[in-house]
């Protein structure tokens, strides 16, 4: 268990390897360095927010997020703008 920058415990984000992988999903080929790209993109949203971008109730509903690349930043965590930009370009597949 970790804490991130904000105090946020980190406990819950263990489960989540899936979604480090599933920008192949929609059946698009992607070249290595664009899934490199994007899934360190989730990794540091991880980092910087203290759960996944596309966390959902199960696992059908984050394959879904992903796909429609539908994340948002939370309101509580402060992040500065170029930090959200970066995390965005890199989440665009």
């Amino acid at each position: 268990m970790g804490e991130n920058r904000c105090g946020v415990v980190m406990a819950h984000c263990t489960s989540t390897a899936h979604q480090f992988f599933s920008a192949q999903l929609n059946g698009t080929l992607l070249l290595p360095l664009q899934v490199d790209i994007w899934s360190l993109g989730v990794i540091l949203y991880t980092m910087l927010v203290g759960r996944p971008p596309y966390e959902s109730k199960d696992v059908k509903s984050t394959y879904r997020r992903i796909l429609a690349n539908v994340f948002s930043f939370p309101e509580g965590i402060p992040l500065c703008d170029s930090a959200k930009c970066l995390i965005r370009r890199m989440l665009q597949v």
